[in-house]
């Protein structure tokens, strides 16, 4: 037999035991007359709150860790001991059952919370003892927050702010009273999207980061690196989260600057080089006139246009070799599955007649399956220089044998290539090989920018090396790409 609404609330405010329904985030939905009394309030004023403001904060805490337990994971929650502020600010203990409340799709809607009084002296002693430790230990943290001199705040699991350090009060131009007690997703998620990291770092009990967050507040623009880190209560309960947030923003602005420099800076090389291509080219055509001008008799003249001609050249050498350094800083890194030994096959193709007119013996000790996950722009402008350099520098009274290795090394791919040339005295030239127009042999023709291109791309390709070599017997690099 189906009984009136008004009958079912009859008989539960006929119960002693206090009964209270909420909803999401704890909001309070329901009492009955038995908990209305005791908290000396209205169903009306209860309502939507979280808590009635005589009761205690550091109580009101372990409510919401269990409300948040109860509507999150959907169990039953049999709580043998909680303290209960009456309207009056006297303190009882009670027995609490915690259950979820669920619809007819069976999603979780409400809880449901029935309160008995505990009478037993000796089950009211030990209540009193862990309520004084569990106060003692909120209490220290809540200190703790409020003295940490970056702005930072304390959640509850409901993501309802418990604490918070001046800094943020200063920081955010808002008063205690506005902040304490408010929720933190109608105050602040919509300018700063942590809600998910807030979660995350609840759930899983671990810290979170985020490296840079933009806030524009009374018309500012600040960034932030922000640290989610959990807190716990007494019984190691993850009681919710504190949030600092560290101020980056002179750093920012410092690297906008820096931006702006390195943008002018590209745009002058760019402008440069291009801007002196054309009268050298110019020049260039001029200079070839005058050679092939069989009116100019005298060798002096004759010996100052080839000068000329050579001085030309080498311009035209360090223009391309500006030119090369600028693309190199431009090239993205596009991290890519790829064969790595077709890929050495195809840089070796590029020398094949110029090893075969050497009588070069190359050697090519990788497994067909290796497969390397990175940008190939980059992992190619390294294994040319490596090989172009083993050929320019090969030693004159002997066969170049050129040998190429790799193999998987736990998370990375480590790639070998040796040659038998004529070495680098690592000793004089260790520290300055890989620097720009820097070169450890004079005695051959060079530019001195190759391996400082391969320390630029191994840089973006976040790659180790190590040059072993000796004089007159050889060289070995060595890289190591993560993978």
């Amino acid at each position: 037999m189906l009984h009136s609404k008004e009958w079912y609330l009859s008989v539960l405010n006929s119960i002693n035991d206090l009964i209270l329904v909420k909803g999401e985030k704890s909001k309070l939905l329901w009492a009955n007359k038995a908990f209305c009394d005791y908290y000396n309030m209205t169903n009306e004023e209860l309502q939507n709150s979280i808590d009635g403001d005589h009761s205690d904060p550091d109580n009101t805490i372990q409510y919401v860790i269990d409300d948040q337990k109860v509507f999150t994971k959907g169990i039953t929650l049999n709580i043998p001991s909680e303290p209960v502020t009456d309207g009056k600010g006297n303190v009882s203990f009670f027995h609490t059952i915690k259950n979820p409340i669920k619809n007819c799709s069976g999603e979780i809607v409400s809880t449901v919370g029935v309160s008995r009084l505990i009478e037993d002296e000796e089950l009211l002693k030990r209540s009193k003892q862990l309520h004084s430790e569990k106060k003692s230990n909120i209490h220290d943290l809540r200190t703790f927050v409020e003295n940490i001199p970056a702005p930072t705040i304390m959640l509850d699991p409901s993501r309802r702010i418990i604490a918070s350090s001046n800094a943020w009060i200063e920081c955010f131009n808002i008063q205690k009273n506005e902040l304490i007690g408010a929720d933190f997703d109608d105050l602040y998620e919509e300018g700063m999207n942590l809600k998910e990291k807030i979660i995350q770092s609840i759930n899983v009990n671990e810290k979170t980061e985020l490296d840079e967050l933009l806030v524009q507040f009374n018309g500012k623009e600040c960034f932030y690196k922000v640290v989610i880190n959990p807190w716990e209560l007494i019984s190691k309960e993850v009681g919710g989260v504190m949030i600092m947030f560290i101020d980056i923003t002179s750093q920012k602005e410092k690297e906008k600057v820096l931006e702006k420099h390195n943008e002018e800076l590209k745009q002058f090389a760019y402008i440069t080089t291009h801007d002196i291509k054309s009268p050298i080219v110019n020049i260039q055509s001029f200079l070839g006139f005058l050679e092939s001008d069989e009116e100019i008799k005298n060798e002096r003249s004759k010996q100052a246009i080839h000068y000329m001609g050579r001085s030309i050249e080498m311009a035209q050498y360090k223009i391309n070799d500006l030119v090369k350094i600028i693309e190199q800083r431009e090239l993205g890194v596009v991290n890519e599955d790829h064969l790595l030994r077709q890929v050495v096959l195809d840089i070796i193709e590029v020398y094949q007649s110029e090893l075969v007119q050497i009588n070069a013996d190359v050697e090519i000790d990788i497994p067909n399956d290796l497969i390397i996950h990175t940008s190939i722009k980059q992992l190619t402008t390294i294994l040319d220089n490596f090989i172009s350099n083993a050929i320019r520098y090969r030693n004159q009274h002997v066969f170049l044998e050129l040998i190429i290795q790799a193999n998987r090394v736990e998370n990375a791919i480590e790639i070998s290539v040796s040659d038998n040339g004529v070495g680098i005295d690592l000793s004089k030239y260790g520290n300055m090989i890989f620097e720009m127009f820097k070169r450890a042999n004079d005695s051959i023709p060079g530019n001195g920018l190759g391996l400082y291109l391969t320390k630029q791309s191994l840089s973006q390709l976040n790659a180790d090396i190590q040059v072993s070599s000796e004089v007159g017997l050889g060289t070995v690099f060595t890289i190591l790409i993560p993978q």
